[in-house]
């Protein structure tokens, strides 16, 4: 699953772009909802629900709000240190506990 993607501003607030239909391609023909936002100096964070699903062995998934959290920590880093910050997270989260799920994600900065 595909949840909605981050729009993380300078700020620190975020917003959901919820905006579109479901994940690509499952169906052979779908019409999707286009919406519009200016990236500007914000941070697009895209993910699988992998990433806030990852659980600990306290069974505590990583969560929305985790995840918000820490990206607004990193609004003045690079792409590629975000990814392998939030994969350290990630990590130090579930710790010993089996991967159940893909956890993808994509940040794109001007």
């Amino acid at each position: 699953g595909h949840n909605p993607a981050i729009l993380m501003k300078k700020d620190g607030s975020h917003e959901l772009l919820e905006t579109g239909g479901p994940v690509l391609g499952v169906f052979d023909s779908f019409e999707f909802e286009q919406g519009k936002f200016a990236l500007g100096d914000s941070l697009l964070f895209c993910y699988t629900d992998g990433v806030v699903d990852a659980t600990n062995n306290a069974e505590e998934p990583f969560e929305m709000e985790r995840l918000v959290d820490f990206l607004k920590t990193q609004l003045d880093s690079a792409p590629s240190r975000i990814c392998s910050g939030l994969r350290r997270e990630l990590r130090n989260h579930i710790k010993d506990m089996p991967q159940l799920d893909d956890m993808t994600f994509l940040v794109l900065k001007k």
